[in-house]
């Protein structure tokens, strides 16, 4: 009986090896038959018909075939300090051309600017140096005043070792995009007055500027 079942089930399998054949072969014939396109695109049927095709947009880290979907890159780079040096007699320099440089394609902003003093130091407002006339020595009070760019000094003033100067972009805190040359960074013009010190320092912090930035977007 088992020799006869196996005889059966045998000519069924034979009988479906030319069936398989021949639905493959139809397969082939209709594929053959569908046009190929290499982007997947329509076809126009008739003359005068329209094809459109969309412009598509992929923002990534090396162009078509980057590995990552990201934005327009946000590069900036500020002065490593904001250098003083204080003579004998109390008159306080600063250094020229400290300058913030926008290093990214897109145009950007100053949003804010706070001043914080230093652990043991005191922000007060800015004058001339006789202001400091009546003061005790190793006082570490500091005025300090600040220009953006074609913008206007601003000062600090006696409310405080964490002060907000400029919060919200004014005039000086915009810059252009790193392909200007002219208008992709600003200068930092800035003065101080201090109190006398019966000490010496040397590169010693005595307060931080703090920027913040952001794109200048449309409105």
């Amino acid at each position: 009986m088992n020799r006869i079942k196996n005889h059966k089930t045998d000519r069924k399998m034979k009988a479906l090896v030319p069936l398989a054949a021949l639905v493959f072969m139809c397969c082939l014939i209709v594929f053959s038959l569908v046009p190929l396109y290499a982007d997947g695109g329509n076809s126009i049927n008739e003359s005068g018909g329209e094809g459109i095709v969309p412009v598509s947009l992929t923002t990534t880290n090396g162009g078509i075939g980057g590995c990552d979907v990201v934005p327009t890159r946000f590069s900036i780079s500020v002065p490593t300090s904001l250098p003083l040096a204080m003579a004998d007699n109390g008159d306080v320099v600063s250094a020229e051309g400290i300058k913030i440089v926008n290093h990214s394609y897109g145009a950007v902003r100053i949003k804010s600017v706070r001043i914080k003093a230093a652990c043991g130091w005191n922000l007060v407002k800015y004058g001339a140096k006789n202001i400091f006339a009546g003061e005790k020595v190793d006082s570490n009070k500091l005025g300090f005043l600040l220009k953006i760019g074609d913008g206007q000094y601003r000062s600090t003033e006696n409310t405080g070792n964490d002060q907000l100067i400029i919060s919200s972009p004014v005039r000086g805190c915009y810059m252009s995009g790193a392909g200007d040359q002219e208008s992709c960074s600003v200068t930092l013009s800035y003065r101080a007055v201090i109190t006398p010190l019966s000490y010496t320092v040397k590169d010693t912090a005595i307060a931080s500027v703090i920027f913040v930035f952001e794109w200048d977007r449309a409105e």
